[in-house]
């Protein structure tokens, strides 16, 4: 493909090559930019304008920011990786990212449950989910701290592949979600990383999604 047509930053094909439009890193010049100028006049419907730039989620800068990392975490297992990875530069919006999470961003981890579907742990997650890029500092923006449900995972990955179908089709009104995988460093054991039900139904962490 023609040069000509690509965009230089992204290395993605102009949406409309007339004009030489690439939405998403058009955007994020135009964000760029919010703080050095001002109508004057109507600030909190200007303000809201700015909000709404801000906080789209624009796949392929997001996708690249991605892929930036990937060299800077490990899962120590191939499968989790691609699945990570996959997830990643694939998501539409913050819901569907899964990370790999170091086991020390966790604190005060307890046994909430234990029965035939395995053991659950509740935790404080210090970090929290990622909610979007940060334009001015240039790293991901996170939620803070919450709490996640940590869910131990079978020996044979059989869960990897439920995962995926998980993110595919996940909504909030029907699946709990998924946060992403760690390991636990002193019994060698992965976990799932969910949002916790603070209503106290367990039933669905058993059961798995």
């Amino acid at each position: 493909m023609s040069s000509d047509k690509i965009c230089q930053k992204c290395n993605q094909e102009f949406n409309d090559f007339e004009e030489r439009w690439r939405k998403p890193c058009n955007s994020k010049h135009c964000q760029n930019d919010f703080d050095k100028w001002t109508s004057g006049k109507f600030n909190e419907k200007i303000n809201a304008i700015k909000k709404k730039y801000i906080y789209d989620w624009y796949k392929l800068c997001n996708s690249k920011h991605f892929r930036d990392d990937f060299g800077k975490w490990a899962s120590g297992n191939n499968a989790i990786d691609k699945l990570i990875q996959d997830a990643q530069i694939n998501a539409t919006d913050e819901y569907r990212v899964i990370e790999w999470i170091p086991y020390d961003r966790f604190k005060d981890i307890k046994e909430i449950v234990k029965g035939g579907f395995g053991t659950i742990y509740k935790a404080k997650w210090i970090d929290g989910s990622i909610m979007r890029w940060g334009v001015e500092n240039q790293r991901w923006l996170r939620g803070g701290q919450d709490d996640v449900a940590l869910k131990k995972f079978d020996d044979n990955f059989a869960r990897l592949n439920e995962m995926v179908i998980h993110l595919k089709t996940w909504n909030e009104f029907s699946s709990i979600r998924i946060y992403g995988i760690t390991q636990d460093p002193e019994a060698n054991e992965y976990k799932m990383v969910l949002h916790y039900m603070s209503n106290g139904n367990l039933r669905l962490f058993e059961k798995g999604f």
